[in-house]
């Protein structure tokens, strides 16, 4: 087994996260004006110039779902055409981009720079992936600059670590919209019950919800993702096992015998087990949207799910609720608060594009403070920068959610397992049923990890088995 070993690596003292191994595909400068010799470049000395003056084509293909995300780039986009007016661009923007530009693909043709989402990408960008149709950026990624601040990298002024990676583990693909998973509440009802110093440990976590259980007030401590609920647990476990040793959760990753066993799974798993007796009652048989509604009407005081909860419940959400996100407090008493990141990383150059350095002045140049900020104000979600939203009109959710990744008491795990449909997909299953088992009351917590173990061994025996490398699993904050 390959042993990088995960890093827990925190927010204030990582400044980049790089892999080093790929090929440099290499392609003609993008053209400069000549009264501007600073807009040369797609490596080496970059500044805000860099991106303004430049000639040639641009050709931007881009999924929006929703007017407000067409007007973010139809800002960025004619912000760009402002700053290069000897610079021809042009761009599609569509909820359906996979459809629109697939016989682009077919052609060898296809645009500058795509932003690929939505139903009629997703088999594109995994046949695209397989196929190697896709940039290799690790090489631009070392020395491509910020725009906005060219004593950093581009990579510095990245929230999340969060990337897409072709099958040799090169990065192919960026973060754009950003979201952790975390627990909820309302500042409000916070405020009016006086319940106001909120937990930064576990030990913490369990003397405030028997606190809110002995108030007499008529509020579950906690509510659950209603039938969805183990899947967001399962997350939490595993923060707690890697914070104590990463070796064990790559173990279990990466199906080594005898990983399930060991006796930090247990133990972590007993520990969120334990929070059954704060429960909303019948939270566990809830729907997903009715435990929502349930957290939303102040039935709950914490609700355990990912920063989405606020754009999807938004016809949902009281006036007065002041939705906030802190870290789950998994972590012990004198240790960092560790919470996971997610993104959506398919912002992509072809291998086959023809202004590819054009390309990348435009990737450098949407990662700007303005746009960040615009981003929260029209589609309600963050966008992948480390910007403080505090002031910007939006979602409170989307502010807090901000400010708990500029904490440099934060610590970010990084996992795709489970969350990509291709990891271990059966043996995923598998483990889903066995913890609802448990859960539910049905077997041990040691009948589980030793079934686990069992099925591990079981999976890994099939003909055609490949075990997955660490780094498509695993990647510190940044």
């Amino acid at each position: 087994m390959s042993r990088k070993g995960l890093k827990l690596v925190t927010v204030a003292t990582i400044v980049s996260l790089l892999a080093a191994c790929s090929a440099n595909n290499s392609s003609p400068s993008p053209t400069a004006n000549p009264s501007n010799p600073s807009a040369n470049t797609g490596t080496g000395e970059q500044n805000e110039s860099a991106a303004k003056g430049l000639t040639g084509e641009l050709e931007i293909a881009a999924f929006v779902a929703g007017d407000t995300r067409e007007q973010w780039w139809n800002t960025v986009i004619d912000d760009f055409k402002q700053d290069n007016p000897d610079l021809k661009v042009t761009a599609i923007l569509s909820g359906v981009i996979g459809d629109e530009i697939r016989p682009r693909w077919i052609k060898n043709d296809p645009p500058d720079v795509t932003y690929l989402g939505g139903e009629s990408s997703t088999k594109d960008i995994q046949q695209l992936t397989s196929d190697r149709k896709f940039e290799k950026l690790d090489e631009w990624l070392k020395e491509a600059k910020s725009y906005e601040d060219p004593d950093k990298l581009l990579v510095d002024v990245l929230s999340v670590a969060n990337r897409a990676y072709d099958p040799d583990g090169d990065v192919i693909g960026l973060p754009f919209s950003t979201g952790a998973y975390g627990i909820f509440y309302d500042a409000k009802l916070a405020r009016d019950k006086g319940w106001t110093d909120l937990p930064t440990n576990w030990d913490d976590f369990i003397a405030f919800l028997d606190m809110i259980e002995a108030s007499g007030e008529k509020i579950a401590p906690i509510n659950y993702p209603g039938q969805n609920a183990l899947g967001y647990l399962t997350n939490y476990m595993f923060y707690d096992v890697a914070r104590q040793d990463p070796n064990a959760y790559l173990d279990g990753v990466n199906i080594v015998d005898g990983a399930w066993l060991n006796p930090l799974y247990l133990e972590s798993f007993n520990k969120l087990q334990s929070l059954r007796k704060y429960e909303l009652a019948g939270s566990l048989g809830a729907t997903h949207t009715e435990a929502q509604i349930a957290f939303l009407q102040r039935k709950s005081f914490f609700y355990p799910t990912g920063t989405w909860l606020e754009g999807e419940m938004a016809n949902d959400v009281p006036e007065d609720f002041e939705m906030q996100v802190i870290p789950f407090p998994i972590n012990g008493k004198g240790e960092k608060s560790i919470t996971q990141t997610y993104a959506s990383t398919d912002l992509y150059i072809p291998v086959e594009a023809k202004n590819k350095d054009n390309a990348k002045e435009f990737i450098r140049y949407m990662y700007q403070e303005k746009y960040a900020k615009l981003y929260a104000e029209l589609v309600m979600e963050n966008f992948a920068m480390n910007v403080d939203l505090t002031g910007v009109q939006t979602a409170p959710s989307v502010i807090s959610y901000s400010k708990m990744l500029l904490d440099p008491n934060l610590t970010v795990f990084q996992t795709n397992i489970g969350r990509n449909p291709t990891v271990y997909v059966d043996l995923n299953n598998i483990f889903f049923d066995e913890l609802n088992k448990a859960w539910a009351g049905k077997q041990t917590g040691e009948q589980l990890f030793a079934n686990m173990d069992k099925e591990a061994s079981k999976y890994k025996s099939k003909e055609g088995f490949e075990p997955i490398e660490d780094r498509f699993l695993v990647e510190p904050s940044k």
